[in-house]
């Protein structure tokens, strides 16, 4: 008796195992490629004033406070965070190249060297010359790629990577924040493909 009212319930639930879900993730673009920065795009924090006409080297922590060039201070444990770490972020990388597989990312820094980065989510840690360790984790959501590194004592850097529809253009948001800055940092950068010569 109670195996006749189930029927049609089963009967929808196998119908529906039949086809494949409506709402499927939307594709992931490929970024792998060489790109070069196009300054008249992109928007970078100011040199003397930023959006809100206040002067934004005012936000950023002294270059030469409470670190000691990467050698531990004597009678100190552990060194101050070295907030050039931050600022590293601050200027932009004028050529980035990129290789994308199905699980990870290699992105390239200002010196070239690429650095890998699994996209599944999971956390890994980077060693920093002063201080603790950063914890990073990349992931992609609604077709965008976030890196995101939370830097102990100094703060959270988030990179946001996307391909623009209309231009093809490579588009990075960079979030600076933390407990060093009065307020978070946001820049946008815009790259170009470079054709590779033959």
């Amino acid at each position: 008796m109670h195996f006749d009212r189930l029927k049609p319930l089963l009967a929808i639930l196998a119908l529906g195992a039949g086809f494949p879900a409506t709402s499927a993730a939307q594709p992931r673009p490929q970024l792998s490629g060489h790109w070069r920065l196009n300054p008249a795009k992109s928007q970078e924090m100011g040199e003397g004033r930023d959006q809100d006409g206040s002067d934004a080297r005012r936000a950023l922590p002294p270059l030469g406070a409470g670190r000691t060039r990467g050698v531990p201070s004597v009678g100190r444990l552990e060194p101050d965070p070295d907030p050039t770490v931050l600022l590293g972020f601050l200027r932009p990388v004028l050529q980035v190249h990129i290789v994308q597989t199905d699980s990870s990312i290699a992105i390239s820094d200002a010196s070239g060297q690429l650095a890998n980065y699994p996209t599944t989510g999971r956390k890994i840690r980077e060693p920093q010359l002063i201080g603790e360790d950063a914890e990073i984790t990349a992931k992609w959501k609604d077709g965008s790629l976030t890196i995101e590194r939370k830097l102990p004592s100094l703060g959270t850097v988030k990179e946001t990577y996307w391909l623009d529809s209309a231009t093809r253009e490579l588009v990075l948001l960079v979030k600076v924040s933390g407990s060093r800055l009065p307020r978070g940092i946001e820049m946008r950068r815009v790259y170009e493909p470079v054709s590779e010569e033959k």
